[in-house]
């Protein structure tokens, strides 16, 4: 074999195109390759995660709340009291989406401030772990949360991913204080209703409903229903009635949201119930794998359906690739996500993010004095709250609990 003399510049060349082409192969290699997954990232510590308001008769303004520190340990009323420095109280201008990190410059543009002290803010705790301290919560005398379990069981989801979901929604109904309501759907193409008025599990595509799912604050109900179902048919593509089959996020989320379609009304799904705080919990590797003609719902329309109801994103992200976890990230802008590659260190990240649903408190905001505008007209009132828990001041709608959107 002859040996020919290659400048270094051409050496370097000729490796670059070689790791192409490797990367080619190795891309197209069907079944054979494997995906790198993306890092692990959450949006969980170091941070007050407000969960809804309310704007009572005499004017004061509540936020319902729970903080993690950046150690992501659950922060107590008295904790967060401390931390909390000065509020202000924006009218008449167009208001920031709860949660956003805009710049300072842009809050309360062309509007009206009004500066609260610190005297003026008492965070004040709801529970005592799981326990209410204080059961009456709003005007409406119903539980202060109702919440949505979205599980995804489609095919692509492993089992090892599922067990783990139960895992860690059981430390989330251990955890959570008993002011809720909840219903549990598993989805892949069509859906399964844990909770419904028979108590059974129900199946449901398109065809008319005989079991709707219902909302439920009996614990034992909901810890049998966030239970891992295995579907020994998930493999046999031609049993028709297995119910692991392709992944139908978008229908799924807006069934939990309005109501199995066949049955929709005014008062179906999470956001027919009428309580202060609006929140779902979606387990998923962010794939959507119905055709387009199938799709009764957009991502786009759901996360616009998020913001008008003013919902609270829970979103653990499983078995996802880069852009599937972007598409997940979307769906979770005003609340929280958690992704970890490692289920074991996913499974303690929420497990302690439980945990700290246990010290949700009641943020009160006493404007008895203040010279703004009464009526506060939710529509175009924001309120933004600064901490040394973070350099990012906390930015929140007022559009306020409502049983309806405003």
């Amino acid at each position: 074999m002859l040996a020919f003399p290659v400048a270094p510049d051409t050496r370097r060349l000729l490796a670059i195109v070689l790791a192409l082409i490797m990367a080619g192969c190795s891309s197209s290699g069907g079944g054979s390759s494997t995906t790198t997954p993306p890092p692990a990232e959450t949006n969980i510590t170091g941070r007050i995660h407000p969960l809804g308001t309310e704007i009572t008769d005499a004017q004061e303004v509540i936020v319902y709340a729970h903080a993690l520190d950046e150690n992501n340990a659950p922060l107590s009323a008295t904790e967060l009291q401390e931390l909390l420095e000065e509020a202000t109280l924006c009218q008449n201008s167009s208001v920031t989406p709860i949660g956003s990190e805009l710049e300072e410059a842009t809050f309360c543009q062309n509007g009206s401030a009004t500066p609260i002290g610190p005297e003026l803010i008492e965070v004040t705790q709801l529970t005592d772990g799981a326990q209410p301290l204080d059961p009456t919560y709003s005007a409406t005398g119903k539980p202060l949360v109702s919440l949505s379990f979205i599980t995804d069981y489609s095919y692509s989801m492993p089992e090892e991913s599922l067990r783990t979901m139960e895992v860690i929604y059981t430390a989330i109904l251990d955890n959570l204080p008993q002011v809720f309501q909840a219903q549990v759907i598993d989805y892949s193409q069509n859906f399964r209703y844990r909770t419904t008025a028979s108590g059974n599990a129900a199946e449901g595509t398109l065809d008319p409903i005989v079991d709707p799912p219902i909302f439920t604050g009996d614990l034992e109900t909901l810890r049998a229903a966030v239970k891992y179902i295995p579907d020994p048919k998930k493999d046999d593509t031609n049993d028709p009635t297995r119910f692991r089959t392709a992944s139908a996020l978008y229908n799924a989320l807006g069934t939990a949201f309005f109501g199995p379609r066949e049955v929709q009304s005014s008062n179906s799904g999470l956001f027919g119930e009428c309580t202060p705080v609006h929140a779902f919990i979606l387990s998923s590797d962010g794939e959507n794998r119905l055709d387009q003609g199938s799709n009764h719902y957009t991502l786009d329309g759901l996360v616009a359906d998020i913001e008008t109801h003013r919902a609270f994103p829970v979103v653990l992200a499983t078995e996802t690739t880069v852009s599937d976890l972007e598409t997940l990230k979307t769906i979770a802008a005003r609340g929280i996500y958690i992704y970890n590659p490692s289920l074991d260190a996913m499974t303690e990240l929420a497990t302690n993010y439980a945990r700290s649903l246990g010290n949700i408190v009641r943020i009160r905001i006493d404007t008895t004095g203040l010279d703004i505008v009464r009526p506060i007209d939710r529509q175009n009132a924001a309120l933004e709250i600064k901490s040394r828990l973070s350099d990012t001041p906390l930015r929140i709608d007022l559009q306020g609990f409502s049983c309806a959107p405003q």
